[in-house]
């Protein structure tokens, strides 16, 4: 049996001390029972380059494609994240926006690098800027605060973790 692909080339080397995770109504993350926000598909392993560039397609083109992802999307830059979060609020559908702890992360955790993937595996991404890929899951452990926001609007609620 072929050895699973080592995920360490792709990963971010130098995490920022803050992440940013938008989701809305069409979000595919949902909430697992220790509370750590989940891919709607979990992948243990990759076998090889081709299986990893074919996932990370899928997951840039989610809203085109019938399967889900095995990865969250984060940026990088909070200016970033609130303006997409602005663009996709509208009202009955609220935007979060997820604070993430990078200083909480375990080295298990996977923060793929998305402009790496592109390079590394021609991944075709119209959107790369600031944005990194978590495998699977963010821990509960490092969102360390949420914003809501409704209609265009800047935060209706505020909550720390």
């Amino acid at each position: 049996m072929a050895e699973p692909l080592n995920l360490n080339y792709y990963k971010s080397n130098e995490l920022p001390p803050t992440l940013w995770r938008v989701t809305h109504a069409n979000s595919q993350s949902q909430w697992n029972e220790n509370g750590d926000m989940v891919a709607a598909e979990l992948w243990d392993k990759f076998y090889d380059e081709d299986d990893l560039g074919q996932a990370v397609q899928r997951h840039v083109y989610w809203s085109h494609r019938a399967g889900s992802s095995c990865f969250l999307s984060v940026f990088s830059n909070n200016c970033h994240a609130q303006s997409w979060a602005l663009r996709i609020a509208k009202p009955h559908r609220p935007a979060c926006i997820y604070e993430i702890d990078t200083s909480k992360l375990s080295n298990e955790v996977h923060v793929l690098d998305m402009k790496m993937l592109m390079d590394g595996l021609g991944v075709d991404n119209k959107w790369p800027d600031d944005e990194l890929l978590f495998l699977n899951r963010i821990p509960s452990s490092s969102i360390s605060a949420m914003q809501i926001l409704v209609d265009n609007q800047k935060a209706i609620s505020n909550e720390q973790y």
